[in-house]
């Protein structure tokens, strides 16, 4: 998605009552829920979508496409675009915190429901493939019609190299999550960095390796050293006695 048509899905998701896709959306399709926040300690009154606007009246795949996977995402969106050359620190006089942390939580709460949704149903896009288990290791990105087809693909093809503990996890023992629903030019972009990234880990691992021989080397010369140095001690002190 450009970054025109980011900016106009954002500056309506700002407004209190979002007009929508179609611009057609009202302040009566909408409700005022009102409920205590424990992060302000104050009760405030929230809008809500109904049935007639849904995701604030786009498709949960165009707040997918905006491109923000997490809550930092939004806010280096929102400090990059009307902050750039504001002090934004807490504390800081003058400081635009609030102004930011407020944009940041709105454009939040109201786009994860819709990337959630798109996320869980999959669909033909980019995926990234790790191992199951907590913590499992990256094994890259792939195109593929569904997250069902993509964890497929992968536990066939890196099955053998997984950990025991991606092996014995609960469910698959390769999890595929959504990261784009672009096409297989955008699979081989994320993968040469995952390339250069690897080869940067393998190189760094082999360091690793000539490092450690050495000192297990270095070591094992010292324990010998020490034991003959120890042999002749001792007879020494034999011969003396």
């Amino acid at each position: 998605m450009n970054e025109s048509r980011v900016n106009i899905i954002i500056d309506d998701l700002l407004l209190r009552y979002p007009k929508g896709r179609l611009k057609k959306l009202t302040k009566n399709d909408y409700q005022i829920q009102e409920k205590y926040d424990y992060d302000r300690d104050t009760h405030v009154k929230n809008v809500i979508c109904t049935n007639r606007s849904e995701y604030w009246g786009w498709r949960k795949e165009d707040l997918f496409d905006l491109g923000f996977k997490r809550s930092c995402d939004v806010e280096e969106y929102v400090k990059d675009r009307w902050f750039k050359n504001e002090i934004t620190h807490r504390g800081g006089y003058g400081s635009k915190r609030a102004t930011l942390t407020r944009r940041t939580r709105r454009i939040w709460e109201r786009i994860q429901p819709g990337i959630k949704a798109v996320v869980n149903e999959g669909g033909q896009g980019v995926y990234s493939i790790k191992g199951g288990g907590y913590g499992g290791e990256s094994f890259g990105h792939i195109f593929a019609e569904s997250k069902a087809k993509a964890e497929s693909i992968a536990s066939v093809m890196f099955f053998h190299v997984l950990t025991k503990h991606d092996q014995e996890c609960e469910g698959s023992p390769i999890k595929a999550a959504l990261i784009s629903r672009g096409d297989i030019d955008l699979a081989m972009e994320q993968n040469s960095r995952y390339f250069k990234d690897m080869t940067g880990s393998i190189k760094n691992d082999a360091d690793r390796i000539i490092n450690l021989q050495a000192r297990i080397n270095r070591k094992t010369e010292q324990l010998a050293i020490m034991k003959d140095l120890q042999a002749e001690l001792v007879s020494s002190a034999l011969s003396k006695g």
